[in-house]
């Protein structure tokens, strides 16, 4: 009988040690989630950071370098057009690719949602990347023939060395970019999946 009355007791109490655990736990949990999605609130507001300054930037060069192209350099108005239709279909893209990830959605949303909009994201950044490659490229020769056939050709050679080393500091600055993305959107995933895990 004693044995019986120990045996409860032991029960009685192994059982409320694992509600304790369980109730720490719980807690524990809680206080994880609220700093990893802290963390990604910050990552993300860095994301919409450096989307809101290329935004700004790309919207304020076109109109400058529209009329520089076509007041000063006389380039015609198709070259131009062109180079305003391409800024124009870039700033709608990437507010396009951007919905759903943002610093709300990463304090308060679903963040196996805000996972799949990241991972889309990043795949339409990467096939954006591809399909502006050989753009540019023929943008750069139509853009060389545009200023061969109003200047001179010692200017043009001096314009086309300026426009190479203008697009060699271009191409740096986006390779730059593009990479501090990537890796900004990895451990953003990183820390989402390694959220759900626990």
């Amino acid at each position: 009988m004693e044995n019986s009355i120990n045996d409860n007791m032991d029960f009685n109490e192994m059982k409320e040690q694992i509600k304790l655990l369980r109730e720490k736990l719980n807690k524990e949990t809680i206080v994880n989630e609220a700093l990893v999605r802290n963390i990604l609130h910050n990552k993300v507001q860095k994301l919409e950071r450096q989307r809101r300054t290329t935004l700004i930037m790309g919207l304020l060069w076109l109109p400058v370098s529209i009329v520089m192209c076509r007041m000063l350099l006389e380039i015609s108005w198709a070259f131009c057009i062109v180079t305003l239709v391409y800024g124009i279909i870039a700033a709608i893209f990437t507010f396009w690719t951007h919905r759903g990830v943002n610093s709300y959605a990463a304090s308060n949303g679903n963040l196996l949602t805000m996972a799949e909009n990241v991972t889309r994201m990043r795949t339409l950044g990467s096939r954006w990347l591809y399909g502006s490659i050989p753009f540019l490229i023929c943008w750069l020769t139509w853009f060389y023939f545009e200023i061969s056939s109003v200047i001179n050709q010692s200017e043009a050679e001096g314009v086309l060395i300026g426009g190479i080393i203008g697009a060699i500091i271009g191409v740096s600055i986006g390779t730059y970019k593009y990479r501090e993305f990537r890796r900004t959107t990895k451990e953003i995933l990183n820390q989402i999946y390694e959220l759900k895990e626990h």
